[in-house]
């Protein structure tokens, strides 16, 4: 690989892109709601907010993203007027719901990591870890007080990078409900921001 290149936000021109990478990691949650695959990336691809996540480039290539929230701001938002275009006014509302199930509260002055993935080919290469710490800067910068991840047990190798940046573990939620989606408890993790 050139030169990879950590940026935040995304070009307009790799939404489609994005919603790839997005799905490749991310479906597994949402299939039980959105059954087909080239659906959701229609349904991802316009809810993306482009400026409100970490990218990484390489030769002009997105080849990961680690999308953040804050406030009323998040790199997913899932819109119920595209739910509804799609599905019709019931479906669509009920299904954007369900969707929207996914949202995550932030407490304020909280930077909330909102999903990380990188390429399969570019995996191995130090990518997601200068995504994360550029989102270390990003949050100093914008003075807030700590970074909050969400990590599922069966993501190993995840937790073991966000424990080598810093990240503690507060506390630990197991449901039956997700087993369904091939993992069994999700970790909340919380950075303090120096």
């Amino acid at each position: 690989m050139e030169k990879i290149i950590i940026r935040q936000g995304i070009s307009p021109k790799d939404r489609f892109r994005a919603g790839m990478l997005f799905i490749e990691a991310f479906y597994g949650k949402f299939r039980h709601i959105i059954k087909n695959e080239s659906t959701f990336l229609n349904l991802i691809g316009s809810g993306l907010n482009l400026n409100y996540c970490i990218s990484a480039y390489n030769e002009g290539k997105l080849l990961g993203i680690c999308g953040f929230q804050y406030g009323k701001h998040r790199f997913v938002n899932f819109r119920f007027s595209d739910f509804i275009k799609r599905f019709g006014i019931f479906k669509g509302i009920a299904k954007c719901f369900l969707c929207r199930f996914y949202y995550r509260k932030h407490k304020d002055r909280q930077l909330l990591m909102d999903g990380i993935t990188v390429e399969k080919s570019a995996r191995g290469l130090g990518i997601g870890r200068r995504m994360i710490e550029t989102l270390f800067y990003y949050a100093s910068a914008m003075k807030f007080k700590n970074i909050r991840l969400d990590v599922i047990d069966t993501n190993t190798n995840a937790r073991k990078l966000y424990e080598k940046l810093g990240f503690k573990a507060v506390r630990t939620k197991k449901s039956l409900f997700y087993n369904d989606m091939g993992f069994s408890s999700i970790t909340t993790m919380i950075k303090e921001v120096n």
